[in-house]
């Protein structure tokens, strides 16, 4: 498994896919850095998700200037 080979446990990564064990902050941010997994995804409670990196219609229209 890759995620393993990154530094995180089979059996930890299994436990917490299960629920058998919660995610800790620090999990939270090491699997978005190694699995790509957002940290709003995994503890939304935290953490909103990002805002989208495309223009809205209007920016569009306006060529980003408002």
């Amino acid at each position: 498994m890759e995620a393993s080979k990154q530094g995180l446990p089979y059996s930890t990564v299994r436990k917490h896919w299960l629920g058998e064990r919660e995610l800790g902050l620090k999990s939270v941010i090491r699997y978005e850095q190694i699995l790509g997994i957002p940290r709003s995804e995994l503890m939304p409670e935290l953490f909103t998700p990002a805002a989208p990196s495309t223009p809205t219609e209007s920016e569009e229209v306006n060529h980003g200037l408002a």
